[in-house]
């Protein structure tokens, strides 16, 4: 066997632990989203929540007061939820979403 250093030993860590990262990251994303505070799921989710929002405030059909409701609704976990459930969200899904909690507005 070969002796390993102490810089061999760091290197392995270092190396191990960006593979557990990576394997929470892709295949566990709710241990990800608990130890490391993201995942896979919730950078859809925001890549989804800026969609809506972006498609929401270029209508110009919403008050300043509705995009800011709208904004923290999307940030709650209920509207998380459900962006999961749709997942990759198009500008059709994102004005039906809108129109869907506009009246909760």
């Amino acid at each position: 066997m070969a002796k390993r250093g102490l810089f061999g030993s760091i290197i392995s860590v270092i190396l191990l632990s960006i593979v557990v990262f990576f394997l929470l990251y892709l295949f566990a994303p709710e241990a990800a989203q608990q130890f490391f505070g993201t995942s896979i799921r919730d950078s859809k989710v925001s890549a989804s929540s800026n969609v809506i929002m972006d498609i929401a405030a270029s209508s110009g059909e919403y008050t300043q007061e509705q995009l800011e409701k709208l904004e923290a609704y999307l940030k709650s976990g209920k509207a998380k939820n459900t962006l999961v459930k749709i997942g990759t969200i198009t500008s059709e899904g994102a004005k039906e979403f809108v129109n869907t909690v506009k009246d909760s507005l």
